[in-house]
């Protein structure tokens, strides 16, 4: 099954609500359950986690859901629903060079020793994520981890943004995983230059995606748009 999804991603990269390295790790976790609702395959892991596309999940009526009855006895009552976009960009056009110095702005590598540095970058960008340094270094041992990936924007050693992106050499897919501006960095174009510079180095890849949250008010979906990545899906993800 796995490889008629991985084929089914590479046609069409809105397939999956997230890279298609994550699915398959996910997809092989012991835990791991897949069942259908209606079209869709829909994966459940630890019995916490539902995305399903293009449809709210409480939109179906009860014969429908059976299936996930019977495979996680949940009720969508106390589960947070998210909306999430899921875009792609085609890699057709051209991005701007990459270069140590854009704007004034210095443009760094992220070593490994300021994980807390970046720990607390997210930590700081978000109301309810929050990650540990010892997770951020994990994401450092991944198959598709490449340091020339991670990257600051910086204003006089200030930093200003963190992008952090992965490359899949199996598939060419490049991800967008993290892409933060300082609040009060917003609204001078430094997320447009972060984008470009990550897209910059990743030019050997078919297609890069990226998600994030709909109703999430610094508006990320524009910001993509505003960098070629195109796409009209909604995933619904429903959380305890």
């Amino acid at each position: 099954m796995i490889n008629k999804i991985k084929s089914n991603y590479k046609k069409d990269p809105q397939s999956l609500s997230t890279a298609f390295w994550k699915y398959g790790r996910a997809f092989d976790h012991p835990d791991a359950k897949c069942v259908q609702i209606d079209d869709e395959q829909v994966l459940f892991l630890d019995n916490q986690l539902i995305g399903y596309r293009g449809r709210d999940l409480k939109s179906f009526d009860t014969e429908t859901l059976k299936g996930v009855d019977s495979c996680n006895p949940l009720s969508l009552n106390g589960f947070r629903e998210n909306k999430y976009f899921v875009l792609y960009h085609d890699m057709k056009t051209t991005h701007q060079p990459s270069c140590e110095t854009v704007h004034d702005y210095q443009i760094e590598v992220v070593k490994a020793c300021e994980a807390q540095e970046v720990m607390t970058f997210i930590n700081n960008s978000y109301e309810f994520i929050s990650v540990t340094e010892e997770e951020v270094l994990n994401w450092r041992t991944h198959d598709v981890f490449d340091e020339s990936l991670w990257i600051w924007i910086k204003e006089d050693n200030d930093i200003l943004a963190l992008g952090i992106a992965e490359y899949d050499q199996e598939i060419k897919e490049g991800a967008l995983e993290w892409i933060q501006v300082h609040e009060k960095a917003r609204g001078k174009g430094i997320g447009q230059i972060l984008v470009n510079e990550l897209m910059s180095r990743m030019e050997q890849a078919d297609f890069v995606t990226v998600s994030g949250e709909i109703d999430n008010n610094t508006e990320p979906e524009k910001l993509y748009r505003k960098c070629g990545f195109k796409g009209d899906q909604i995933w619904y993800y429903y959380t305890k």
